[in-house]
Order: structure tokens, then sequence, then C-alpha cells
């Protein structure tokens, strides 16, 4: 359980001091003196029940503390976040380059439940299996929202808004997958899956073995599918056959045209253009065929991705709900923005929200939708309802 802690009871009758973000002084973060005074004639909560660190405390441990306030749209104060960061630059290979980022060292959630202050060790709750949670160093741009599955390292770009933190969570949750055997298995197909969907050169072998592994691990999905998406890459194989006949054969026909053509045999000639023709105007169809037999197959084959960030976005939404019943901190506060506006399916790379699934060009009999939706039932949390604003 996540250490979550109770203290004394001035936080009764919380209120928010102002519309604005304040974030509070480094030096001490009970200090408010920089801050608006609150209109509603409330004074500002502060956390003294624990003394916080010096400075020369985080100092030494070379870690650095920004605080900041979250609110719903209307200014309402939700709760605050603690974000503990190291000072060292840590060196991250991505792609191209070598980025400059700092490592997540703490995050805690303080709020009011039930008249009482709260607060939350938010790693402690999500973070398990100890996933390097990296965000760029001082000056640096940002970076994008992505769990590096070869070092377990999650590399974001902030806390400073709940959607932001959201966002956090959805990655932290694929760090989590990698020690789901079933979601492990999947994860080696993920990147196949992601470029063949805008691939427009056909891989039926990379399809098959992602669409298996989707059977074999998770059939409750494609239950209701039957076995018409692996029946259509069986469909595109021959296809991919009788091409490759055509393609042989038609050097041939040219081959014997010149030859009769050389011997002065000219209808002989003629009847060979004709055969020649006929298969050129044949392979053309069926490479037409091909096309659109891939359009409908590496969509079937990017199953693999929405399973993944569907799980993903199901366990940040599930981590979330412990968040709010423990600290009285709602992330998903009504009158904040959709989340998949700033944080889960946008800033997260290529991620969906549960309600999104399948409406990316997917065009398969049976609604994939509907499907991964029954699939997530078997969770705890259930995702939002289609069209809830969040």
């Amino acid at each position: 359980m996540p250490e979550t802690r109770r203290q004394n009871d001035q936080f009764a009758n919380w209120q928010a001091p102002c519309p604005e973000r304040a974030v509070l002084s480094l030096e001490n973060p009970n200090d408010m003196s920089d801050q608006q005074a609150d209109p509603s004639g409330h004074e500002a909560a502060k956390i003294d029940d624990a003394a916080p660190e010096s400075r020369v405390e985080r100092k030494e441990r070379k870690t650095e503390v920004h605080e900041y306030e979250y609110r719903d749209s209307e200014g309402r104060l939700l709760g605050r976040l603690e974000l503990e960061i190291g000072t060292e630059d840590v060196e991250v290979p991505y792609h191209d380059k070598n980025l400059k980022m700092r490592r997540v060292q703490a995050v805690r959630i303080r709020g009011e439940k039930d008249g009482w202050p709260t607060e939350m060790d938010v790693l402690s709750l999500v973070n398990k299996h100890g996933a390097e949670i990296l965000m760029p160093a001082e000056g640096e741009e940002e970076q994008p929202w992505v769990h590096l599955r070869e070092r377990n390292q999650v590399l974001i770009s902030g806390f400073d808004n709940p959607s932001r933190l959201a966002t956090v969570l959805h990655e932290v949750g694929h760090a989590d997958q990698t020690h789901d055997d079933k979601q492990a298995k999947l994860w080696e197909y993920y990147k196949a899956s992601m470029d063949m969907r805008a691939s427009r050169f056909p891989d039926f072998g990379g399809a098959k073995a992602a669409l298996e592994a989707v059977y074999r691990e998770f059939p409750e999905v494609v239950s209701s599918l039957g076995d018409k998406p692996l029946r259509a890459i069986e469909d595109a194989e021959r296809t991919e056959r009788e091409i490759q006949a055509v393609q042989t054969e038609l050097p041939i026909f040219l081959a014997r045209a010149k030859l009769l053509l050389d011997g002065g045999d000219e209808n002989g000639t003629r009847e060979q253009m004709l055969k020649y023709t006929q298969e050129r105007l044949r392979l053309v169809n069926l490479q037409l065929e091909q096309n659109r037999q891939w359009v409908e197959i590496r969509q079937s084959a990017y199953l693999v991705v929405q399973i993944l960030e569907a799980d993903a976005s199901n366990r940040a939404y599930a981590w979330i709900k412990q968040i709010m019943e423990e600290t009285g901190v709602d992330l998903m506060a009504k009158h904040f923005a959709k989340l998949a506006d700033a944080g889960l399916g946008s800033d997260c790379e290529n991620a969906l929200e549960p309600e999104e699934l399948g409406q990316q060009d997917i065009e398969i009999e049976t609604s994939i939708p509907e499907t991964l939706l029954k699939f997530l039932e078997s969770y705890e949390v259930k995702p939002p309802d289609k069209g809830q604003t969040r």
C-alpha cells in the first residue's frame, strides 16, 4: 500500500487560495508569503505536522523540490503535488541523440479528505518494479512521453498539471506491463504492429505473428471476430503467390515474342504479346487486391498496440481512482480538461484512450471497440462512458 498520511485538523474547511497556480518556496515549502491572499478570507493550508527537509539536507542528497497546485478549469484547488528530482544530469540515448535528463526521486500528492489533510507517496503506489523515471534537465526542451522497455526507463516532460500526472501514470503502466507475462509477450510485436499500420508495403508474415500472439494470449479480445483476420491473411498469402507466379511468367512471354519476331513469325509474336498484356493486366488487378487486403490486415494486427495502450490507460485510471480514495484529490475532476487533450491519448506516444480504440480506420465486420471494452470490463476500474467529458 502507498504511504498515506493524515495529519492534524488544520485543513478543515480547506479552500483554494487563488485561481492562479502558486509554486511554494523551494527553501521553505510552508512559506506562503509570495502567494496571493485568499479572497474568501481563508488562510492557505500549511502542512507542518512533520518538519520538511531543509535545503541543506536536500543539497547533501543532491535533490531539489518543486511544488505545484492542481486546479480545475474554474480555479478550484484539487490538491498539491510535491516533486523531488535529482540535480545531476543523466544522458539518455534516444534515437539519434543523447537527451539530458534528471531522475525523479519522489512524487507526493497532498490534499484533504473528510476534513483531514492527506499525503500520498505516488511512486510507492505505481512504480513497484523500479522503473527509472526521467524528465528534462533545466533548460532542456520537452521530450517524448515514452517507456524505453530495454532499459526500463520512463521519459516524461513534467508534472505541472493533472493531465501530465495522468500521462506519467500511463507510461509507468507500460513499465508495469513488462512484469505481466501476457502483456510482455505482446510487447515483442508492438513496434512491428505500429510500423505496419503506417506501411504501404505488405508484411503478411509479421502481421500473422502479431495476430497469432493476440489469439494465443488474449482469446477473449478476438473471440467475437472468429478466425476472419487469420483467414484474411491466408487469402492474402495466396494472392502473393499468384503475383509471384505472374511476375515470373511475364519475362518469358516477352522472350518468346522476341524469338518469334526474330524468326519472322508475326502471328506467334502477336499471340505472345496478347498473353503478356493479359497477364500484365491480371498482375495489376492482383496488386490492387493485395493492397486492399493489406489495409484490412494491418488494421487487424494493430490490435497489439490497442490492447497494450488500453491496458496502460486502464492501469492509470485504477491508480487515479486509488489516489482519489486515499487523498481526496480528484485528478479527473469533471471541470478539468479531458485527459485526452493533454494526457492519455495525445502527449504519450501514439496512445489511445479506451473509448477511442478501434476508431482509427478500423473496418472489421465485428466492432473492435466493443470487443476491447468487454475485455476491459474484467478490470476493477471501467473506462469512462463514451462521450463523457472528464
